[in-house]
């Protein structure tokens, strides 16, 4: 699960121009120190004995948390949020394809991956209420597992 969240991580670092982004961190957080930020939560791990050979399959999901906070009114702020959310999830999406699509299965990690999810809102922290989208990466793996 660290790969995978790591590999988010790199992709969101990759693109922070772009994204607009000023803090990217990996975990839970009360306190959201700048402004626009993505932080990366890991979520559910499930995995299950391949029938034949000594593999698990994985499945896994990931919690991206796209914060805002600035002066306006809710429109403008959900307005300003939107479309960067979109383009998080764009990234996400292109680097988890087959590399004949034009991805890498974030660096051969994935069978297969999606941001399946987006959920719109507002999330209270040690700052106050501030405007966050939730989107979340389900994906699928395989491991050997070494005994």
């Amino acid at each position: 699960m660290a790969d995978i969240t790591n590999r988010i991580e790199w992709i969101l670092e990759q693109n922070v121009g772009e994204l607009g982004l000023k803090y990217i961190a990996y975990g839970i957080h009360d306190t959201i120190p700048k402004s626009p930020a993505a932080i990366i939560e890991p979520g559910r791990k499930l995995r299950e004995w391949r029938k034949t050979g000594s593999h698990t399959n994985n499945a896994f999901e990931v919690a991206i948390f796209h914060w805002f906070t600035g002066l306006g009114s809710e429109s403008e702020l959900q307005k300003a949020l939107d479309p960067k959310t979109e383009l998080i999830e764009k990234l996400i999406d292109t680097d988890a394809l087959p590399t004949n699509d034009g991805g890498t299965r974030f660096n051969g990690l994935l069978i297969e991956g999606l941001c399946t999810e987006v959920q719109y809102g507002y999330r209270r922290t040690d700052d106050g209420r501030m405007r966050v989208n939730r989107i979340i990466f389900t994906g699928r793996s395989s491991t050997r597992v070494v005994v």
